[in-house]
């Protein structure tokens, strides 16, 4: 259809790029959000840490299997992450070179599943759009 997917946030905000270790580490807005609240960030962090552990011995960081694992989408997805150091660009844009087998993609796939809560707050969306969603 000639459509391209743009991944928005695709480190999942800090929690796939090792940020934090720990709920109490997160001391800004992420704090508000569903995947970040007590009752889902202890599994959300417990994925990510696998991830990470399955990265390490790929010779990886976890920032950069995500990117691979989103790069191997298609050549129609375009991750964007966010970053604020020029090694953690550098570090990102690495995962653009990784090339990942089928049974690659599945251990990932199988190592972190859908991620628990979702991606906003509804009551904060309803204020911030003032019902025009």
């Amino acid at each position: 259809m000639g459509v391209a997917i743009v991944a928005y946030s695709p480190l999942g905000r800090g929690l796939l790029s090792s940020t934090f270790k720990s709920r109490d580490n997160i001391k800004d807005w992420r704090a508000t959000l569903p995947r970040f609240s007590e009752e889902n960030f202890n599994e959300n962090s417990s994925a990510a840490i696998k991830l990470e552990e399955y990265a390490s011995k790929k010779g990886y960081s976890v920032a950069q299997l995500a990117l691979a694992w989103l790069h191997n989408q298609g050549d129609d997805v375009f991750p964007i992450p966010g970053t604020k150091t020029s090694k953690r660009i550098e570090e990102n844009a690495k995962g653009a070179l990784i090339k990942l087998t089928k049974e690659e993609m599945a251990e990932i796939e199988a190592i972190v599943p859908i991620a628990r809560g979702e991606r906003y707050d509804e009551n904060l969306l309803k204020q911030t759009y003032q019902g025009r969603l």
